[in-house]
């Protein structure tokens, strides 16, 4: 009996390419985009930093030479080396809303060319699945196409699976009834799906840390009206794994004030021994031990734990998966790749052959 998998997704910059719990605007996340995906090299000794290797130069060519996304400088790795990070965690932060504009950003002007092409949308998607684009009009794809073509890929290969939609945004109701569209076959491409019910009873719920009498936190469900789904961390696993689709809006005021600690981040529960094999994707999931925003929870002595943020650093490409906002976008076989990926590093091989 093959494993049963659960998808837990992010929403902003994970699903869809925007940022409404950050505040951004369409223009800023592009910029985040790209510079969450440039590698850079910073000194410890001055701070300047450089990207390595050099960008291709946009001039005298009036055509910018394109950029490889399975090369440098997009990023290729979780673990970098020493003194190296992104452009959008470097001393450079302050110029990321403006980046494509600057004669650095100006190289990188075909990555944004081709990432604009991608999320281009058939003229008849709904405009559930769909948003026009804030100067031209255009329509382009509200959620990712790698997110359906993850979809597809687990239908057509008879993988059972849940998914479970994680986020500290406002947007849940509109994810909900873009995924029930999706699912009763409106989206473009994918009119097959309607057959899987994954999405019909999928609803929205809170989580909370909530404080115990004895000291430590869990994290329990609520309604949107605020009355208690469940009393104890065990039920809200429970609660969560009985379901083929759950939509849940996390704690970010526990997590923030607490420092974007990963032991307050959204919880996801592992290594029950259940048959099943959990991986999130998350687009701020950060080799840190004390900054993400991601918590992988063990079993241990009856309860749920936090593996401790040494650990989990090892859960990425198994449990978790720091997404590259840039490459989901632009490739529509990512997520089906980061999947292989952590399915590969817990023995199973993938099933790519045979597949659309």
């Amino acid at each position: 009996m093959r494993t049963h998998i659960t998808l837990h997704f992010d929403v902003n910059e994970t699903l869809i390419l925007s940022d409404s719990a950050g505040g951004d605007t369409y223009e800023d996340t592009v910029n985040k985009v790209i510079t969450k995906a440039i590698e850079v090299f910073v000194d410890p000794n001055t701070s300047s930093t450089t990207i390595l290797p050099s960008p291709p130069s946009s001039s005298p060519s009036p055509t910018p030479t394109p950029l490889n996304l399975n090369s440098p400088p997009i990023i290729q790795s979780f673990l970098l080396p020493p003194n190296h990070t992104t452009y959008y965690r470097s001393p450079l932060k302050p110029t990321v809303p403006t980046f494509l504009t600057t004669p650095l950003g100006s190289s990188f002007k075909s990555l944004h060319t081709t990432l604009e092409s991608s999320m281009l949308a058939p003229p008849h998607t709904p405009p559930s699945l769909s948003r026009p684009h804030p100067t031209s009009g255009i329509k382009t794809h509200y959620i990712l196409p790698s997110f359906f073509k993850l979809l597809s890929h687990l239908s057509k290969t008879r993988r059972s699976h849940s998914v479970i939609i994680r986020t500290f945004g406002d947007d849940v109701e509109e994810i909900i009834q873009a995924l029930k569209d999706f699912s009763s076959g409106k989206m473009p491409g994918y009119e097959s799906y309607k057959s899987n019910n994954i999405f019909k009873d999928l609803h929205h719920v809170h989580g909370r840390h909530i404080s115990l009498p004895g000291g430590g936190k869990e994290f329990l469900l609520f309604t949107p009206s605020g009355s208690p789904i469940t009393k104890t961390e065990v039920e809200t696993e429970a609660y969560i794994r009985a379901r083929p689709s759950l939509a849940v809006s996390d704690d970010y005021k526990s997590w923030s004030e607490g420092g974007c600690s990963p032991g307050l981040g959204k919880p996801v529960w592992v290594g029950n021994g259940s048959g099943r094999h959990e991986v999130f994707f998350d687009d701020n999931i950060h080799p840190s031990s004390t900054d993400s925003i991601v918590s992988v929870r063990r079993w241990d002595g009856g309860r749920w734990v936090f593996v401790g943020g040494e650990e989990q650093i090892r859960e990425e490409g198994r449990s978790i998966v720091r997404v590259v906002t840039l490459k989901a976008a632009m490739d529509e076989e990512y997520y089906v790749k980061e999947l292989e990926r952590c399915m590969r590093t817990i023995g199973e091989k993938g099933e790519r052959n045979g597949t659309g």
